[in-house]
């Protein structure tokens, strides 16, 4: 905002918000299949750790092993099975634009050098902690295009067989 004072102007630099959006409580991410598929999974908001100054994810696998998804230096949402790929902001999946959420996002996979856009991939959000009321109006949309994205899938794998 650029204001005049007598000949001089100046910059009033903009007010951060003050009503950040919250992380989800849980994500859940499907609809890969075939390579990193072993990705899909239900997602725990790790309380008090960051990365580039946003949440990250874990989900804990059968096999034990951790999954993690994290925000990389140019905003996008990567996901992986590798905690040292944190550091250096490399994935098998990652989202296909920036966002301060991994929420209402496409998504891309990694084919050997080159990333793949998968449209059945998708990020279901949970907001609230268990028996909360629901409070994100997103919810119905979130779940619902999942679902459609999760149909989609299903219908390509049977085209493909």
């Amino acid at each position: 905002l650029n204001r005049l004072q007598g000949a001089q102007a100046y910059h009033t630099p903009p007010q951060p918000s003050q009503t950040a959006e919250p992380a989800p409580a849980r994500v859940t991410l499907s609809g890969r299949v075939g390579a990193w598929q072993d990705l899909m999974g239900t997602y725990a908001l790790m309380k008090g750790r960051t990365n580039n100054n946003k949440p990250m994810y874990t989900c804990n696998t059968f096999g034990g092993v951790s999954n993690f998804i994290f925000c990389a230096r140019d905003g996008t949402w990567n996901v992986t099975d590798d905690e040292e790929d944190i550091g250096m902001d490399t994935s098998s999946i990652k989202s296909t634009s920036a966002s301060d959420l991994p929420t209402l996002l496409c998504w891309s996979f990694l084919n050997g050098k080159a990333w793949v856009e998968d449209e059945a991939i998708s990020l279901v959000a949970v907001w609230e902690e268990e028996g909360a009321a629901p409070t994100n109006p997103y919810a119905a949309q979130q779940q619902q295009m999942g679902m459609q994205q999760n149909q989609w899938g299903q219908q390509q794998q049977q085209q493909v067989q």
